[in-house]
C-alpha cells in the first residue's frame, strides 16, 4: 500500500501536513495562515496587467554596503484592488546568489510568493512533490532556475513556491529582474532606453 503523500515527506526530518503551512521566514513570504491558492487563481495573478510607478527603476536599485551580507529592496505595485510587491535580494559576495520575487498580499496583509527567479546556487534543487510521486527529472544541479507557485505544493504543506525549472531567461540579477517584469503583466510607464540607470547599483 502506497504511503501518504504527507507522511513519504516527512523522511528527511521535516514533517507536512495536507493544506498546512509551515512558520514563516522573515524574508520567506510564506503565509503561516492563509488561502490556498488555485492554480487557475496563480495564473490570473500573476499575467494580471500591473502599472509600474514612474521611477520605479530608481526606486528598485539595490544600495550595497560592505557590512552587510545581502542587500535587498521592494516595490508596491497595486493593480485592480489586487497589492503586489517586487522583493529583490543579492548576495554582496556572490552576485549570482540572488533572488527577485512577485509577492501577491491578501486582505489579511499575508504573503504568497508567486514566481521567483534565482540564480544558481551550491546544492542541487529538488523538486519535491514530484520526486515523491515518481516523476522523472525532479531533480537539478546548480542553474539559473525559476519558482512558480502551485496548488499542490500548498495542498501537501510545502513552500508555495518549492517546484522550480532551470531557466536560460536571464543571467544576472538586472536580467532576471527585466524578465520578471515582462512575465508578469507590469506595464512600464517609461520606455526602455540607455538613459535608465542599471538596476542594481555600486558597491557603497
Amino acid at each position: 500500500m502506497a504511503r501518504p503523500l504527507a507522511e513519504e515527506l516527512s523522511r528527511d526530518g521535516e514533517q507536512f501536513k495536507f493544506g498546512a503551512s509551515k512558520p514563516a521566514a522573515p524574508w520567506s513570504s510564506q503565509p503561516v495562515m492563509g488561502l490556498i491558492l488555485t492554480d487557475t487563481e496563480i495564473e490570473r495573478l500573476i499575467t494580471l496587467r500591473k502599472p509600474l510607478p514612474k521611477g520605479w527603476r530608481r526606486r528598485l536599485q539595490l544600495r550595497r554596503r560592505r557590512s552587510e551580507a545581502q542587500t535587498r529592496c521592494q516595490l508596491s505595485a497595486p493593480a485592480d484592488g489586487n497589492d503586489f510587491v517586487i522583493k529583490c535580494r543579492q548576495s554582496t559576495e556572490n552576485p549570482l546568489d540572488f533572488s527577485v520575487i512577485l509577492v501577491w498580499r491578501d486582505n489579511s496583509g499575508n504573503e504568497y510568493r508567486l514566481l521567483r527567479c534565482n540564480g544558481p546556487h551550491p546544492s542541487d534543487h529538488t523538486n519535491r512533490w514530484e520526486k515523491v510521486q515518481g516523476k522523472t527529472d525532479h531533480t537539478f544541479g546548480p542553474c539559473f532556475h525559476i519558482h512558480k507557485a502551485t496548488q499542490r505544493y500548498q495542498e501537501a504543506g510545502l513552500k508555495i513556491d518549492g517546484y522550480a525549472q532551470p531557466t536560460d531567461s536571464y543571467s544576472d540579477c538586472h536580467a532576471a529582474l527585466l524578465h520578471l517584469v515582462g512575465a508578469c503583466g507590469f506595464i512600464d510607464p517609461e520606455p526602455p532606453g540607455d538613459s535608465h540607470p542599471r538596476l542594481f547599483g555600486d558597491m557603497e
